[in-house]
C-alpha cells in the first residue's frame, strides 16, 4: 500500500496504520515452483509453498485508519494489485501474486462504530 500511495502522491503515511487481519479467505492450495540456489551453484531447487491459484476469488479485511476513506482504499488496492500484489515472491520470467479488486465493502463494525 506504501508503494500505492507513493505513485499516488498521497496518504503515504496514512497507508502505514492499516491493520490488516492476518487470516486471508480463501482456498489455499500447495505449489511446487522452481527456485534458484541462493549459492550461484548450477543446480536449482523446488519450494513447496501455500498460495492460490490464478482466477481464484480471495476475502481481506483490514481496519482503516481515520482519514482514508474506503474509496481511496480501493484505489491502492487497485494500484498494488496491479503492480505488486499480494506475493513478495517475485522472478525474472514469473510475476506471482498480483490481482483485480472485485469489490470492497465496509463490515457490520464500521457500520456500528461510525453510528457511535
Amino acid at each position: 500500500m506504501q508503494f500505492a500511495a507513493n505513485l499516488r502522491n498521497r496518504n503515504q503515511k496514512i497507508v502505514k496504520s492499516i491493520v490488516w487481519d492476518q487470516v486471508v479467505d480463501g482456498q489455499i492450495k500447495l505449489f511446487r515452483r522452481q527456485v534458484n540456489d541462493t549459492r550461484k551453484r548450477k543446480r536449482r531447487g523446488f519450494a513447496i509453498h501455500e498460495a492460490f491459484s490464478s482466477g481464484d476469488i480471495i476475502g481481506i479485511r483490514a481496519v482503516l485508519p481515520n482519514g482514508l476513506s474506503i474509496e481511496e482504499c480501493a484505489d491502492l488496492l487497485v494500484l498494488v494489485g496491479k503492480y505488486r500484489g499480494i506475493s513478495w515472491f517475485q522472478s525474472e520470467d514469473v510475476r506471482y501474486g498480483t490481482f483485480e479488486l472485485e469489490s470492497i465493502n465496509p463490515t457490520r463494525v464500521a457500520k456500528v462504530m461510525s453510528e457511535e
